[in-house]
């Protein structure tokens, strides 16, 4: 096996940023897949996973939404938001890859496709 090459533009989290039992991330990402996946209808599970990844998208929003919550978030946890809401979105088949970079280049607001 060759020597390991670091690549320059992505650099992973820190497994200790990660699996910190207190960090916002862990506390939260099971509870949102829960709302999302107990809808009847499939149009508002679309719309909901639309609106977190459109929330966790725009920087802002994401540590306003989230002030009040304990333990607040950090940085880290919004780029895993993201990461958890993409693969969940497209290994449900909820929202496909093009409707996934649609909502992230929207920032802040959900498509209209996205409401039922």
């Amino acid at each position: 096996m060759g020597e390991r090459v670091r690549h320059r533009s992505f650099q992973m989290v820190p497994d200790s940023e990660i699996r910190r039992a207190e960090s916002w991330y862990i506390t939260y990402r099971e509870g949102i897949a829960n709302i999302i996946f107990a809808q009847a209808d499939i149009r508002f599970s679309r719309y909901l996973i639309a609106s977190f990844l459109t929330e966790a998208s725009n920087r802002e929003a994401f540590f306003e939404e989230n002030a009040y919550l304990e333990p607040t978030p950090t940085e880290v946890d919004r780029i895993l938001m993201i990461a958890y809401l993409r693969a969940l979105a497209s290994t449900s088949c909820l929202i496909n890859a093009e409707e996934i970079l649609e909502i992230q280049v929207k920032e802040g607001e959900v498509p209209l496709e996205f409401c039922p």
